[in-house]
């Protein structure tokens, strides 16, 4: 092989790596794309409509949509953009694992789905993740 098909390899490699990043993102379910989204967008109608759209009745009651919207936002501030780097879970629980734009910590969000509709969410927890608990995955 000469020196000219050496270096053409290595920039076909180095131009295909980041799309290696792509194809490896996780696949998340349309209502974890849609939370992160929201959260993202850090605008209270998007955060509204999620969760009048996605929260069970029961969680509702227990937490007004006004309350939560304010809650998101303040971790919006926190956080910055949330990018999704792992997805995992069982049955009622799914857990992603998120990068975070202004935090050094990443960020994980449980979400608890209802027991009689799993289409819809009883809770979600939002918190970073310490360096130890980091290592440790």
């Amino acid at each position: 092989m000469n020196t000219r098909s050496l270096v053409t390899g290595l920039i076909v490699a180095g131009a295909l790596m980041p799309l290696a990043v792509v194809a490896d993102s996780p696949q998340l379910e349309a209502d974890e794309q849609a939370f992160v989204d929201a959260f993202n967008r850090n605008e209270p109608e998007p955060l509204a409509d999620y969760i009048r759209w996605h929260y069970s009745a029961a969680a509702l009651a227990e937490v007004g949509v006004d309350q939560r919207v304010a809650e998101l936002q303040k971790l919006q501030r926190e956080y910055g953009r949330l990018t999704p780097v792992e997805v995992s879970g069982v049955s009622r629980i799914a857990v992603l694992s998120l990068n975070s734009s202004r935090s050094a910590h990443d960020v994980d969000i449980v979400f608890l789905r209802n027991d009689s509709d799993a289409e819809r969410i009883d809770s979600v927890w939002i918190h970073p993740v310490s360096e130890t608990l980091a290592a440790t995955r």
